[in-house]
């Protein structure tokens, strides 16, 4: 009886249905950026409603997936204008890419990678590679890690076997192109949500951690990553929370910072220039999928 009253109350309290309150910002630092203020926004190609993911490709292009079809799709950032499309697999729910050197990869929600070969030419082909990952793990974000040669991959939900109420990274090397076993990075969810604003949740960690077998209601739930290429922190966003969580080497959180809901309404992918410049791409809804830029202004 009582696991089907706190069950009861899961549509009411489930993380997405109501909004939480604003972090406070005034006693933070921002890292360089101010997410209030993009130095620039463009609506993106009616193709790019539903945009996943995002990379740097070139000194004028950013490259993107979206999560319905097996295209990539190239940006001119400085004009927002669609320049090129290639068609790399089926029909896929896709929700990362990253370009690691010369190569280029996608990331599938279910773990599964694919690496891009002739990603220059009017036809690509890609080879798939099998990870462990599964559909529990919701894979939503994908980076380059350079220093260490290998590839991040963020579950948006399920961390692993043990990993309670956090949120796991893993690490493809790209060498061996085997996955970590364990998370290289973990993320306490309940640090996040708390930082966010959820404090005052009247469900309490208490009853969160006696339905979490059967229901995650924790929101935090990474969408994108990146690594910053001037501080080496690695940033992380969660579409759900409106925030960039900033870990240090040790995997430390150094931040949470929050996005503005007004700019970014479902902010799914994430690059950085080499300059530190950051983009972050949103997807549509019913409207236009957009690509806002943060110039980098550290203090």
């Amino acid at each position: 009886m009582v696991l089907l009253t706190l069950l009861g109350i899961l549509p009411v309290w489930a993380p997405g249905c109501a909004q939480a309150p604003a972090p406070d910002t005034q006693t933070r630092p921002d890292y360089g950026y101010d997410f209030s203020a993009p130095d620039t926004v463009f609506k993106l190609d009616k193709d790019l409603v539903e945009i996943s993911g995002l990379t740097v490709f070139d000194v004028r292009h950013l490259a993107a997936v979206e999560d319905e079809h097996g295209r990539f799709y190239i940006i001119n950032f400085e004009t927002g204008n669609l320049t090129k499309v290639r068609r790399f697999a089926g029909k896929g729910d896709y929700e990362g890419i990253e370009l690691a050197g010369e190569r280029l990869f996608v990331l599938r929600s279910d773990g599964q990678i694919f690496e891009i070969r002739g990603f220059d030419s009017d036809e690509p082909s890609s080879l798939k590679v099998k990870t462990h990952l599964d559909d529990r793990c919701d894979a939503e974000g994908l980076a380059h890690d350079a220093d260490r040669d290998r590839l991040l991959i963020v579950c948006k939900e399920h961390p692993g076997k043990g990993l309670r109420r956090q949120r796991a990274i893993y690490a493809l090397d790209l060498e061996s192109m085997e996955l970590s076993d364990r998370p290289v990075y973990t993320i306490p969810t309940k640090e996040v949500d708390l930082d966010a604003g959820s404090a005052g949740d009247p469900i309490g960690d208490a009853v969160k951690d006696f339905v979490h077998p059967l229901v995650d209601l924790d929101g935090f739930k990474p969408s994108a990553l990146a690594i910053h290429p001037v501080t080496g922190d690695l940033f992380v966003i969660s579409s759900v929370l409106k925030v960039v969580v900033v870990l240090a080497h040790n995997g430390d959180i150094r931040a949470i910072l929050p996005l503005d809901e007004d700019i970014l309404k479902q902010p799914e992918g994430m690059a950085f220039l080499p300059n530190g410049d950051l983009f972050i791409a949103s997807e549509g809804g019913p409207k236009r999928g957009r690509l806002v830029r943060f110039n980098y202004r550290p203090n």
